[in-house]
């Protein structure tokens, strides 16, 4: 597990890139798949992980690192993803794996904190805690939408975008809910500060993603309520249209 950490760390230097960024990659795809004792050591390679960086971009930029091409390295990515956002918003940090379902729930408090007004007060009061300087307003307000649309990408992460078990279509309901409620009513787009603009773009894309999944994966009973009620509409609507003259 201490290779894996070091060659994370090794990754977070940008000065990595073309050839010698791919021979990185690859070394920790072979690191990961001889790594035993998977579930005992998940948590506590997590939690390692995401005390690499205090910054949300780069600590963003270590999921991404990651590989995406079994089940297990997603896992680990979603994880991880949910103690980095644990971390960023000042809860508590998920102490072992989680099973999916339970992320998805565990996600749902985090995205309420997720509006950028909270945002701004907890880095108001962070930088208070630090002893640090007040920023000005048009700054904090900068940063907490920056920080912002980092959460909204390891949030993405966590949900994925493709496969949804059954047992979980009613939490991912109500991350619909909290997303549009929250994030995206949150966020007060203005001709000065495009970077609004650019943060509420992205929670609309993941709105719509989630809504997709909504859909595709929708339980058979509720998919049949769902068959039965639109024949229902259209007769509805032909009774409602006025008759057009054939000439």
């Amino acid at each position: 597990m201490q290779l894996v950490v070091l060659v994370m760390r090794v990754g977070l230097d940008r000065g990595f890139c073309g050839h010698a960024h791919l021979e990185l990659k690859h070394l920790l795809l072979v690191l990961l798949h001889n790594l035993g004792d998977w579930r005992t050591q998940l948590p506590e390679l997590c939690l390692t992980l995401a005390d690499l960086s205090k910054h949300h971009h780069t600590l963003l930029w270590l999921v991404q690192l990651l590989p995406d091409c079994r089940e297990r390295w997603r896992q680990l990515r979603r994880h991880l993803s949910l103690a980095i956002m644990s971390k960023l918003l000042g809860m508590q940090k998920q102490p072992g794996p989680l099973p999916r379902h339970s992320q998805l729930a565990a996600l749902c408090p985090l995205l309420v904190l997720m509006k950028p007004a909270v945002l701004q007060e907890q880095l108001r009061a962070q930088r208070r805690l630090a002893q640090l300087p007040p920023l000005s307003p048009d700054t904090l307000d900068l940063q907490a939408h920056y920080l912002c649309h980092s959460l909204l990408a390891l949030a993405g992460i966590i949900v994925g975008a493709h496969n949804l078990p059954s047992k979980q279509w009613g939490d991912l309901q109500q991350l619909c809910y909290l997303l549009e409620r929250y994030v995206l009513a949150g966020i007060r787009e203005h001709g000065h500060f495009l970077y609004r603009s650019v943060v509420k773009d992205r929670a609309a894309r993941l709105h719509v993603i989630w809504l997709r999944l909504l859909y595709t994966n929708m339980p058979p009973q509720l998919q049949y309520l769902n068959d039965q009620e639109q024949p229902e509409e259209r007769s509805s609507d032909c009774k409602t249209r006025p008759d057009v003259e054939i000439l």
